[in-house]
């Protein structure tokens, strides 16, 4: 009965993935880490492999099994918080050595499933922990270009227009608020098996007359991803960051959980960079908050971005 839901429930996550659709008046950009039709294919693949022979290994010990079950049901349904956070360390720490031998029962290396990941998703990279949680980063780049030397130059703030979209379901607030200086998207698998939402804050500016231009942008970013592997492996990404004509920069995390396990990172930094940008032309500066879960219904698994204090200040030479 367990290996046919699963079969079920990896069609459900995989689906949901093409379903996703626009819920706000304006809808953001596709993502750059947005999963194609071909890497949602060799996840599903790679995660049904996993599943099968972890929910092999871990029923051998019913009793056991029962156990992990019922607490980590009782972690997922627990609210968001540090208390949380520390019982799923008690969790992974209670269930170590138990779970690192169901592993090497069901002939699960965990390194192999992270390296498969890399090839599956380039540009991530991902390391398996002690305790059995595999945690990576994806997307990140660094600023680039440099400011030209001042001048006879005018100084604005640019004003940011909002657009957001998703697959998560219900009202746009639920999942996602922006101001003219934050924004927070919030991915949790509670309403679809498979939540993906993104928001945007962007300005258009015209350097058509500029003889020089620089860019300068200023933001707090903040990531997190918790992770429960309830019916089978479940993964959660997260991104914030700003990119434009000669600057890029973003935080990431990602977090995967075998059947049964918990995995959980989060990470934050304060941006504050600038840029040359080219002239003669048109130019776009957008922060974007990007937030993925899969996981079955009432999994608990949730993603968050955010950015604050968001700022972009144009210069411009005539």
């Amino acid at each position: 009965m367990r290996l046919q839901a699963k079969t079920s429930l990896s069609r459900l996550l995989f689906a949901a993935l093409l379903l996703g659709a626009a819920f706000a008046s304006q809808a953001a950009t596709k993502d750059p880490d947005e999963l194609t039709p071909t890497q949602e294919a060799q996840l599903k693949k790679l995660f049904a492999q996993v599943d099968s022979r972890m929910d092999a290994a871990l029923s051998v010990d019913p009793k056991q099994r029962a156990v992990m079950e019922s607490e980590l049901k009782a972690l997922a349904a627990m609210p968001d918080g540090k208390a949380r956070l520390e019982a799923g360390r008690a969790y992974r720490q209670r269930h170590a050595a138990y779970y690192g031998a169901a592993l090497k029962r069901a002939g699960v290396d965990l390194a192999a499933v992270a390296r498969q990941l890399q090839q599956v998703l380039p540009g991530h990279t991902f390391q398996v922990t002690a305790d059995h949680m595999i945690l990576g980063q994806f997307g990140e780049t660094k600023a680039q270009g440099s400011v030209p030397p001042p001048a006879t130059a005018s100084t604005r703030n640019l004003p940011l227009s909002r657009s957001a979209s998703g697959n998560c379901g219900g009202p746009s607030n639920r999942w996602i608020a922006q101001t003219g200086d934050s924004m927070r998207v919030e991915s949790r698998a509670v309403l679809v098996a498979v939540c993906t939402q993104q928001g945007e804050l962007a300005s258009d500016f015209d350097l058509t007359q500029a003889s020089a231009a620089s860019l300068a942008v200023r933001h707090q970013a903040e990531v997190s991803v918790e992770v429960f592997g309830l019916v089978g492996i479940a993964m959660g990404r997260a991104r914030a960051g700003v990119t434009g004509a000669s600057i890029n920069n973003s935080l990431s995390t990602s977090a995967v959980a075998p059947l049964l396990w918990y995995a959980n990172r989060d990470s934050s930094g304060t941006v504050d960079i600038a840029g040359a940008q080219a002239v003669g032309t048109n130019g776009r500066v957008v922060f974007r908050t990007y937030a993925s879960t899969s996981g079955l219904g009432n999994s608990g698994s949730v993603s968050v971005a955010r950015l604050s204090g968001i700022r972009a200040r144009l210069t411009t030479t005539p």
